[in-house]
């Protein structure tokens, strides 16, 4: 059983706020999501072949080109709410 206080702390890992309401509804869809591991365990893959994923081929939607990227560099870096050192600095994840 997954307990308030370990919806909590997903939520506070993921910066989110959410109510004592919307917490009982997540603790219990993830409970059903992760009762459907146990389903999964009982599929007999013995036969088959191992994948080692994604598709060998190049990806043929897009060539990868950083200078088209809107992606910007130092507004994600204005943006992060705590810096140290230069080091973006994170909650930690284990304690």
């Amino acid at each position: 059983m997954i307990k308030e206080e370990e919806i909590q702390h997903l939520a506070e890992l993921a910066r989110i706020e959410i109510s004592a309401g919307q917490k009982g509804k997540l603790a219990r869809d993830l409970e059903e999501i992760l009762a459907y591991f146990d389903v999964l365990k009982e599929v007999n893959t013995e036969d088959v072949q191992l994948m080692t994923g994604g598709s060998r081929d190049k990806n043929v939607f897009r060539d990868d080109n950083y200078e088209k990227s809107e992606f910007n560099t130092q507004k994600t870096i204005n943006a992060f709410p705590e810096k140290e050192s230069g080091f973006l600095k994170v909650p930690p994840v284990f304690e």
